[in-house]
């Protein structure tokens, strides 16, 4: 056999694998979008997996999924992420648009926009310092440093507010009107837009610069003007 036959059998052969894996994934897509529409149905699955795999307590209100450009989008509504004595986090709106083919070459979850509005994030200081409280809200912030810190590349903050009860029972609330997040290893940067109520009725423009694995346990930088 010579070697021109024999390289015209096996191109003959790479290309036919190729149209079937084509029409394979032409079929798998078309498959999702069709169920992208009865997301809802499968929320609980959803809620359980994550929880599962992140170690978390997470509860979603709502789902509803749809179809873009780069691959299938999540907007999850009515999110609570913790909820106890020491700290509460609850998210209006979760708006995920997922790169398909980055997410399925890398393994592991790749977006191209990973949103956040109508955050309320309460936090009392007191709480967090006991030891059965600091020990139950740490195995939260477990798993959700690992998916916002480690899993997630990039996020964005909108039209949010953080309580914080201090020792001397007086509250202080942040507002955040806009806040880009970016991940880069143990390194975390943020820029964006606040308001300290109470203190200044303009808004602050802040900066951060950080390494760390977890969230609270930050060392860098901290920048604010107005």
């Amino acid at each position: 056999m010579s070697v021109q036959s024999w390289s015209n059998r096996w191109l003959n052969r790479l290309y036919k694998i190729i149209a079937i894996l084509l029409v394979l994934i032409a079929v798998i897509m078309s498959a999702l979008r069709l169920l992208l529409p009865y997301a809802d149905n499968y929320r609980q699955n959803l809620q359980e997996y994550v929880n599962q795999v992140y170690r978390s307590d997470i509860k979603i209100g709502h789902l509803t999924t749809g179809w873009q450009k780069f691959g299938p989008t999540l907007v999850a509504k009515n999110v609570s992420l913790v909820e106890s004595d020491a700290v509460k986090v609850f998210i209006e709106e979760i708006d995920i648009k997922v790169d398909f083919w980055s997410s399925v070459k890398e393994r592991k979850l790749k977006t191209t926009d990973f949103t956040l509005v109508g955050a309320k994030v309460k936090l009392d200081k007191t709480l967090l310092t006991a030891g059965e409280n600091k020990n139950d809200t740490g195995a939260s912030f477990s798993g959700l440093s690992e998916l916002f810190l480690q899993q997630v590349e990039r996020f964005t903050v909108k039209d949010s507010q953080m309580f914080v009860q201090d020792f001397h029972d007086q509250q202080r609330r942040f507002l955040i009107k806009q806040l880009a997040w970016l991940n880069e290893g143990s390194r975390h940067r943020a820029a964006g837009d606040v308001e300290v109520d109470g203190i200044t009725k303009n808004t602050l423009k802040l900066q951060m610069d950080v390494r760390g694995t977890e969230l609270g346990n930050f060392d860098g930088l901290l920048y604010l003007s107005g």
